[in-house]
């Protein structure tokens, strides 16, 4: 049987109230805390006990103080003098525990331990302030590429996926920066009439659940990118996930390395951001040496996948010096596929198609419109029309011809099936039995 835990816990900074709930049901499950950091919060096995916790701020407390104050060590002894024992403590936040039944409350004047609470978490607001005004021009870029071309921002795993999560990171600092002013607010209010700080557990259960979220979305991501064999978006998101981790982890460790050797607070915090740096650039430096040697090897590469249709297929020809290029992208609303291929040595050998597969019907017209409209606004066909034509021959549900300027055929092709948008342009008339070829390979039929 495991003595020890580690957890990583999710409150938001301003709810003192749910950590020392929460600490009072670890300690009656056998449970105490005896660590804590800003990423995981480390208990031992006990005998199950009945707690009072107590969570406190000391604005001046600091993670790079290699032993506490003066003046917060008498606070200390004086806190232990009325029966509160230190149970554990980071940067500002001071953790006490004690076991009498009626234990004589540590902050006896709500509305100073509010200022004090206000003092302490001035970071923790600058830090999401940061957040949020670094990551909102990322999460507007995103916003124009969904305005610009929508369809393309739909049949991206990467564009929808990442937009999701800049959407809910920033919904993330949104709450707790507008969480805890509005709990301030009620906060004033609860105090000035005598009572005691009210509690935050419902914006703690927000920050959960917009963390689950992002964590859904991403592994939603993966996923996505792993059934269409890309390989390496999947490794170098997994790679930047671990960096963080990793990260976060060692910088932890030297500056913990360093208190315990009795290094004085400033230097502490100079040499950890230094050591930061360092750690930074080799990690990024190890990941992306990995991830170019993963790709020269060809440990990543994905395997060629044979169009749906291709030009000799069609023409019944062997082109003699073919020239092709083509390119997918999918999400799990939306595909799209696009090839190009001609023969150098015939003009008018050449084929050239865009197939969106609509996964949600909601954004089916959507699709069709985009083909239509990125149609006509090229200068070849600007001046042209899109005319009805005759479905049968294809096999699909609607069919539209572009004509030019002149009111002349061109071998330009709208076609609308039950799950497909297909645009098809070649350099020859299409014969009906190529026509019914081409629906039965792009259709989907």
């Amino acid at each position: 049987m495991r003595q020890t835990k580690r957890r990583i816990e999710f409150f938001s900074f301003f709810d003192l109230a749910g950590i020392a709930a929460h600490l009072e049901r670890q300690a009656a499950r056998g449970w105490m805390l005896e660590r804590c950091s800003q990423l995981f919060w480390r208990y031992r096995r006990t005998e199950p006990q009945q707690c009072t916790f107590a969570v406190c701020c000391f604005p001046k407390g600091s993670e790079y103080d290699p032993e506490p104050p003066e003046n917060q060590r008498d606070y200390y002894d004086l806190c232990a003098h009325t029966g509160w024992e230190l149970t554990a403590s980071f940067a500002w936040m001071q953790i006490f525990r004690t076991t009498r039944p009626a234990p004589v409350p540590i902050e006896t004047d709500p509305a100073l331990a509010l200022e004090t609470l206000h003092r302490a978490t001035r970071r923790n607001r600058v830090s999401y302030l940061a957040v949020l005004v670094i990551w909102l021009p990322v999460f507007l870029l995103q916003v124009g590429r969904a305005v610009s071309d929508p369809a393309g921002f739909f049949a991206s795993s990467t564009d929808l996926f990442s937009a999701a999560l800049s959407f809910f990171l920033l919904l993330l600092c949104l709450t707790e920066l507008g969480g805890y002013y509005l709990w301030r607010r009620r906060a004033r209010r609860a105090t000035a009439q005598g009572g005691p700080l009210p509690d935050a557990r419902w914006n703690t259960l927000l920050q959960r659940v917009l963390l689950a979220l992002d964590l859904g979305i991403l592994v939603l991501e993966l996923i996505s990118l792993a059934s269409q064999g890309n390989a390496l978006p999947v490794l170098f998101s997994v790679m930047s996930f671990g960096y963080m981790f990793g990260l976060i982890t060692l910088v932890n460790a030297v500056r913990n390395l360093l208190r315990r050797r009795g290094t004085p607070r400033t230097r502490n915090a100079v040499l950890t951001t230094l050591a930061s740096f360092l750690l930074a650039f080799v990690l990024w430096g190890g990941i992306t040496y990995a991830a170019v040697q993963a790709v020269s090897h060809g440990v990543l590469a994905s395997a060629p996948t044979d169009p749906p249709l291709s030009l000799s297929a069609l023409s019944g020809e062997t082109p003699e010096e073919e020239r092709t290029r083509s390119s997918s992208s999918a999400s799990p609303l939306l595909a799209r596929l696009e090839f190009f291929s001609y023969d150098a040595g015939q003009p008018t050998l050449w084929l050239d198609y865009c197939v969106y597969t609509v996964r949600l019907s909601a954004l089916y017209e959507l699709c069709w419109d985009d083909l239509a409209s990125g149609l006509l606004d090229e200068p070849v066909a600007e001046s042209g029309t899109l005319i009805a034509a005759d479905a049968a021959p294809w096999g699909a549900q609607q069919a539209m011809r572009l004509y030019d300027v002149n009111g002349e055929e061109t071998n330009t092709y709208l076609l609308r099936y039950q799950t497909r948008a297909v645009l098809l342009r070649a350099g020859w008339p299409l014969t009906a039995a190529q026509m019914a070829q081409a629906g039965q390979a792009l259709g989907g039929g």
